[in-house]
């Protein structure tokens, strides 16, 4: 049996449930980890844990002093997940989370009297148990919990989930927001949830607010979901492997028998096409790394990076092709007409107009339905 988190009920839903189980097979995979977001997740465990234990915020010398700490335990630390070792983060990605983080920490200050990397594990009965309890079926880790009193005497919980990337938008409503409300909700019965979403990068925060006694129903709701969702998934031999047009992006797809079965022998065309691109698109950086020094080729057909001429335009030739149209004595409208403007060239125009000319020019700007072949994500 297995503890279930938040992102192996998204990695069902997505794909199916036997992805769960080559996951904890160890089967390999192209697994994208973003390494600058797990350093930078790190720096502010660290220094909110420092906040807490000096109870006030640290001034900028401390902060440069500490992060600075840290990237030297990073280079060498090997980072265990769920007790999995994971190698030591690159020293670029360190660097670059130690400015993330240093310009994040300079202008918000993090709460002394939070917690960082909050552990959360429940049982098949659904009551909260150890972390690393063997009978926890669900576990989820929160990057900061702050429960506080307000101004009206209300017991507010702010939830924050860090994020290093450049966009957060359309966060708030997935899966593992859901079972942090939940978790939260029953841990502390709060009056009020604050969902929060930060990027770190750009400082952007999005968030929400769910006042407990009006949305209880929709709390007990997900609950139930999170709790069948973890009693289905958490034993590995019960995983139901579901090979069809979901094994596209799975990153198991040149390691799953099913999925190669399936472009092999599946009756549903469809299926068998869709099947075939998942292996061969899992496959794509593999086989890039093999031929980027030097090509494999048999007969007429190479593999790998060829190179290919193609005509583009100089700089400024733009310039130098209305000057020889005027002195042809082309009046300028006629010279415009030869020209080409795209929606973001005439984005980038708006952009920078005046308001009252922007508004006089943005219903130039339409939507048109177009249609491709391919497999949509």
């Amino acid at each position: 049996m297995i503890a279930v988190h938040p992102s192996n009920i998204k990695m069902a839903e997505k794909y199916c449930q036997y992805a769960i189980k080559l996951l904890h097979e160890n089967v390999q995979y192209d697994r994208q980890v973003f390494q600058t977001g797990i350093a930078a997740h790190y720096m502010l465990e660290v220094i909110g844990n420092k906040a807490n234990e000096l109870q006030r915020s640290l001034n900028a010398f401390e902060l440069e002093d500490l992060v600075e700490e840290i990237c030297k335990e990073l280079i060498n630390k090997t980072r265990y997940y769920d007790g999995v070792p994971e190698p030591p983060v690159p020293l670029a990605d360190i660097l670059e989370a130690k400015l993330m983080v240093l310009e994040y920490t300079r202008n918000n200050d993090l709460p002394h009297d939070a917690n960082y990397e909050e552990e959360y594990a429940l049982d098949k009965d659904w009551n909260f148990c150890d972390y690393n309890d063997p009978n926890a079926i669900f576990r989820t880790i929160i990057d900061m919990v702050h429960v506080y009193k307000d101004e009206d005497d209300q017991i507010v919980a702010h939830v924050k989930d860090y994020k290093s990337s450049w966009y957060i938008t359309g966060l708030l409503d997935n899966i593992q927001r859901k079972a942090q409300a939940v978790v939260v909700w029953m841990r502390y019965n709060p009056d009020k949830l604050i969902m929060d979403v930060t990027s770190i990068r750009t400082g952007q925060i999005i968030q929400k607010e769910i006042f407990c006694s009006g949305n209880g129903q929709q709390l007990n709701e997900w609950a139930d979901f999170i709790q069948q969702a973890s009693a289905t998934l958490c034993d590995l031999n019960k995983l139901i492997p579901q090979p069809g047009l979901n094994c596209y992006n799975c990153p198991y797809a040149s390691s799953c028998q099913y999925v190669v079965r399936s472009a092999n022998r599946s009756n549903d065309v469809v299926h068998k096409y869709t099947a075939a691109l998942a292996v061969a698109k899992s496959l794509e950086k593999q086989v890039k790394e093999i031929t980027k020094e030097n090509n494999v080729t048999q007969g007429n057909t190479t593999v790998g990076y060829v190179a290919k001429e193609s005509k583009s335009i100089k700089k400024g030739a733009i310039t130098e092709l209305l000057n020889a149209c005027l002195e042809a004595e082309w009046d300028i409208y006629t010279f415009i007409e030869y020209l080409s403007i795209n929606r973001t060239q005439a984005n980038k125009i708006m952009r920078d107009l005046p308001p009252e000319q922007r508004n006089k020019v943005k219903h130039l700007l339409i939507n048109k339905v177009t249609t491709r072949f391919g497999v949509d994500k």
